[in-house]
């Protein structure tokens, strides 16, 4: 069977029960403490992540930083 979850903590729960494996970051496994073996891969993985602001939201200092560690992050 194949599932595709969006839910961090529900791909969590499926993985501690058993039911399957997923692909996870650092951050996901800071978000919710877990039982579970970490395997790292061998092969590098990219995603593309898009930030979707309100223009009057984009002036406010905490999501201007939080695009600014967007794109140096997107850099690296």
């Amino acid at each position: 069977m194949r599932y595709e979850i969006t839910d961090t903590a529900a791909s969590m729960v499926l993985v501690e029960a058993g039911i399957g494996i997923s692909p996870v970051t650092d951050l996901m496994l800071r978000l919710r403490q877990s039982r579970v073996d970490v395997v790292p891969l061998a092969d590098r993985f990219e995603r593309d992540i898009v930030a979707v602001v309100g223009s009057s939201a984009r002036r406010r200092p905490t999501v201007a930083a939080l695009l600014d560690v967007l794109a140096e992050q997107s850099e690296r």
